[in-house]
């Protein structure tokens, strides 16, 4: 739990120190990019954890990864985009890895 928290400071620290006018290139390119024909030829095994409470990647019906991905588990949280995963999780991804 401790490298888990840890690690999510990390990120958070990393993403506050991301200047606005690459911030918006990011997001640019984010919004820009569209992956649906690659990620429909995807045959892997997948969990995709969602959280119901996540403003920047809301969970979509039509067109999300659980839609595209074939072989998929969705696994919806209560939680929002940081914190869409959490120990409460461990027994699901355990399961899923098993």
């Amino acid at each position: 739990r401790d490298k888990y928290v840890a690690d999510m400071q990390k990120n958070v620290n990393y993403m506050l120190a991301i200047p606005i006018s690459e911030e918006a290139e990011i997001v640019k390119f984010v919004t820009s990019t569209d992956n649906t024909d690659l990620l429909k030829t995807l045959e892997n095994k997948t969990i995709i954890f969602s959280g119901k409470n996540d403003l920047m990647m809301p969970l979509n019906k039509e067109g999300d990864f659980h839609t595209l991905l074939k072989n998929n588990i969705l696994v919806e949280t209560e939680g929002g985009h940081f914190e869409v995963f959490t120990e409460e999780n461990f027994a699901q991804l355990n399961a899923f890895l098993n």
